[in-house]
């Protein structure tokens, strides 16, 4: 396979196709162009999304906060909590083992994210560091405020009979 992503097509077929939603609790599940998944648990609303760190060395600490506290953040949520994966080839040092931890520390510290796992190994299977985050926030403001309203989220979810109504997918924009 060629590196990078998967067409859209092969991403539909080989993946997405294949996953079931049968939770009512999953109002946003995986789908083409969606960044993050959102689980309705009651008073608020999970927004979580992942992303790897591959083709980064320096800034790979800082870009692993950012890129997922933004997905979520564009979701409508706000970053609360952090898992990171820590990929490690035998040829890395302790130096650069610790500028990744203190940048995504830092970082993480900024956006007031408290990391709380994840997992840490040292592997052949990669040539430099590669870091998998997973960030989970909350939406529950936007469901006090104006209700659930991201019509991006389509009838894919057995919750989406609540969504129907929706003139945006962005919370900030919906109007009912």
């Amino acid at each position: 396979m060629k590196i990078g992503k998967l067409t859209n097509e092969q991403l539909q077929a080989l993946v997405i196709d294949k996953l079931k939603v049968g939770r009512r609790e999953v109002v946003l599940g995986a789908g083409i162009g969606e960044d993050c998944a959102v689980l309705d648990f009651a008073d608020n609303l999970c927004v979580i999304s992942t992303d790897p760190i591959t083709g980064a060395s320096e800034d790979a600490g800082s870009l692993a906060v950012h890129i997922s506290a933004n997905d979520v953040s564009a979701a409508g949520g706000e970053p609360v909590a952090m898992l990171v994966t820590m990929l490690i080839p035998p040829s890395a040092t302790m130096e650069q083992l610790e500028r990744v931890t203190d940048a995504l520390c830092t970082q993480a510290g900024r956006l007031n994210i408290d990391i709380v796992g994840g997992h840490t190994e040292i592997t052949d299977a990669v040539n430099r560091i590669v870091l998998s985050t997973v960030v989970l926030g909350k939406a529950g403001f936007w469901r006090k405020r104006i209700g659930i309203c991201w019509s991006r989220w389509g009838s894919r979810s057995p919750s989406s009979q609540r969504l129907k109504s929706a003139k945006s997918w962005a919370p900030a924009l919906c109007t009912r």
